[in-house]
């Protein structure tokens, strides 16, 4: 069985890659991080298991953020994901 996950590696790595080395000064949103954080862990995405649709909801969730951050997809076909075959109990 195959899913999709976040292309985030590959993405950082090609941010890394196209920009030369630069100091950035950023601000961390310590209560937007909570707020992302109590998303993701709501009962919405089911534990981002596996074969769920708890698990497509929070991937598509998680690519609308890169989108907003004006990230670059590095991922398959253009966008933040990547299929990869899983194997194991759940994957049957």
């Amino acid at each position: 069985m195959r899913t999709r996950i976040l292309a985030l590696l590959a993405a950082s790595m090609t941010l890394a890659a196209a920009a030369p080395a630069q100091t950035v000064t950023a601000r961390v949103d310590g209560a937007a991080a909570q707020r992302d954080v109590a998303t993701l862990a709501s009962p919405e995405f089911q534990g981002r298991r596996l074969f769920t649709p708890g698990y497509d909801r929070a991937a598509d969730w998680a690519a609308a953020k890169l989108r907003e951050w004006k990230l670059e997809p590095a991922g398959e076909s253009g966008t933040f994901f990547q299929d990869v075959p899983v194997t194991g109990p759940d994957a049957e």
